[in-house]
């Protein structure tokens, strides 16, 4: 019976799933940036600063980190598929990290284009979502009910 419990012990072993990154969008704020946005180096603009971590260690090719701006009728008005590149002020770039590291916060920043800034579409809220697959996390600002608007993560957002 010995030799039986083995192979099934094995077995159970290799199947065991790894724990899946919990990614958490701990702070959202309104902040400036030198950043590039609308096609160019701008410094000092508007732009949202997002803070995120995860629970376990993940890569980040594979993790989407986006912000959504919506006006105050809670229509989206912008979409930034990835966060905006920085500028370190020695003549190039901060470079986003390729892996997180569990228990670390790491900030990211979305500049805010010229085009939302006025008029009907003047951006009021965002949300920044930060996940890959079935695990994603959202954080509004200013804070409101993440109810209140669509946007394609939000059936997956674990809170």
């Amino acid at each position: 019976m010995k030799f039986k419990l083995i192979p099934i012990l094995l077995l159970s072993l290799a199947t065991a799933s790894v724990a899946e990154p919990v990614f958490n969008v701990d702070l959202v704020s309104k902040d400036r940036a030198n950043v590039f946005i609308d096609n160019a180096w701008q410094t000092g603009v508007d732009a949202v600063q997002a803070k995120v971590s995860v629970t376990e260690d993940a890569a980040t090719a594979d993790v989407d980190i986006k912000a959504y701006f919506y006006n105050s009728n809670y229509k989206l008005v912008h979409e930034a598929k990835k966060p905006s590149m920085v500028n370190n002020m020695q003549g190039g770039s901060v470079v986003n990290p390729t892996h997180m590291d569990s228990g670390k916060k790491y900030e990211f920043y979305f500049g805010v284009p010229a085009i939302i800034q006025k008029g009907d579409d003047k951006w009021r809220r965002v949300i920044v979502v930060v996940g890959k697959g079935d695990h994603y996390s959202a954080k509004v600002y200013p804070s409101d009910d993440l109810s209140k608007f669509e946007f394609p993560e939000k059936e997956f957002v674990k809170e």
